[in-house]
This record gives structure tokens, sequence and C-alpha cells, in this order.
């Protein structure tokens, strides 16, 4: 899947907030390496994602996830404004 982007895409697709976080904020925090303070054992998703022969996996999912934000805010610009 490709996405075409430029900085209008970009900036907003920073602005698709859920959980208050943007996408690929929410991404890039739970494909982060970390390391368990106290056990020490390391998460490495680059690693399990190459072990599973999916070595594009992070970066596929990041794809799918820009390709619904862009989706999405097209549908929601075209919905009508609603009077409180």
């Amino acid at each position: 899947m490709a996405v075409k982007s430029n900085d209008t895409n970009l900036s907003e697709l920073l602005k698709t907030v859920g959980n208050g976080k943007s996408t690929i904020e929410w991404i890039m925090e739970r494909y982060a390496i970390t390391t368990d303070n106290k056990s020490g054992i390391k998460n490495a998703p680059n690693l399990w994602s190459s072990g599973q022969d999916k070595p594009r996996y992070i970066l596929d999912l990041l794809l799918s996830n820009i390709h619904v934000s862009l989706e999405t805010q097209k549908v929601v610009a075209t919905l009508p404004k609603l009077n409180f």
C-alpha cells in the first residue's frame, strides 16, 4: 500500500486524535523498544515481526492507520454541522 503525503496531510494526521494521541504517536509508543525495570525483559516488536516472517509489520500497520485516518477525515469533512 502506498500513501502519498505532503506537509498538509501530515499536519492533518497529527490532528487525528484518539485517547489524547495522534495515530502516529500511538503506534510509536506501542511499538517502541522498551525494557521492564523489574524483570529486565526487553520488548522489541521488530524482533517479533522478523521472527514471524513479517519484517514490514510495523511499517504496514502505520501505513494502514495513516490511510484510515486520511479517509476518516474526508468523511468527517462532508458531515453537516450540528446545532445544539
